[in-house]
């Protein structure tokens, strides 16, 4: 509804540095924080961590796509964000499942689905240069389809059972 539009293909170096440092500070930050806690404190930093790296990694997907169209493989290989592109999905697949494991699902994803779009924009503006539709109605119309998103998210996530047990009121037996 908003129409992200305009901009520019590469971001600049600062850019990338200023948005690199903040986000993936961001996510170390909330990484080591999801150490300790209750099982749903750390579900919540381990999917806002790798939510954010999700995030960051479309951008790299982005950079890296747009080097091989415009310089082949030789120059995509040459380039940094191909690397970066690599890590990031290591790490988010880490992050995602730690996220899964150390918690309930009802707690991990409604933020893995929520936060990465809202990163995903601020990061489409910071280095993109993305501006939207400047008709106050129809950004109006694309944040509530935003937030009723994050509603349905939270209400479906919110009906798993407890006990991913398939059998749980079985007895098993050995025979």
């Amino acid at each position: 509804m908003a129409e992200p539009h305009g901009g520019h293909p590469a971001p600049t170096s600062a850019a990338w540095l200023s948005a690199l440092l903040t986000f993936g500070l961001l996510a170390a930050i909330l990484s080591w924080l999801s150490l300790k806690g209750s099982p749903n404190r750390r579900a919540a930093l381990c999917a806002t961590a790798a939510s954010i790296v999700w995030a960051l990694e479309a951008t790299f997907i982005k950079s890296t796509t747009d080097t091989l169209a415009s310089d082949g493989v030789t120059g995509t290989l040459i380039r940094w964000p191909v690397y970066a592109l690599i890590v990031g999905g290591i790490v988010g697949t880490l992050l995602v499942q730690a996220a899964l494991h150390v918690g309930p699902l009802r707690v991990s994803q409604p933020l893995i689905v929520a936060v990465d779009p809202f990163v995903s924009v601020i990061l489409g503006i910071w280095l993109f240069g993305e501006h939207f539709n400047n008709q106050p109605l129809r950004i109006a119309i694309g944040c509530v389809a935003f937030g009723l998103m994050v509603v349905g998210v939270v209400l479906i996530s919110q009906t798993t059972p407890p006990n991913l047990d398939p059998h749980p009121a079985q007895e098993r037996s050995d025979g």
